[in-house]
């Protein structure tokens, strides 16, 4: 079982609200078990891949407006999805980060 942290930001508009309830049901369903706590952060254990993870948490959020970026929590691999501003930052610090297709 993998165990996986990610972290996210939604766009504060009028979908708001439907994106992040979206986003904590395809939580629930690729999870085994979570710490859900702090507003933007998930811990989670899964028997899913990184990638299947990251494409049913993708599919809540939109490309245009969120960020998400999500990782095994034993290794470096990472995947990242949607509006990332600062793309430079990121790769020099996260350069194993792939972005979720």
């Amino acid at each position: 079982m993998a165990k996986y942290w990610v972290a996210f930001r939604i766009e504060n508009n009028a979908t708001y609200s439907k994106r992040y309830d979206a986003l904590l049901e395809a939580m629930k369903s690729v999870r085994n078990g979570s710490w859900v706590e702090p507003t933007s952060f998930f811990l989670m254990t899964s028997d899913h891949t990184i990638d299947a993870v990251a494409k049913s948490l993708a599919a809540a959020l939109s490309a245009k407006t969120d960020l998400m970026i999500i990782g095994d929590a034993a290794t470096d691999n990472s995947r990242v999805f949607g509006k990332v501003d600062h793309p430079d930052v990121l790769s020099s610090i996260a350069p194993f980060a792939l972005k979720v297709t």
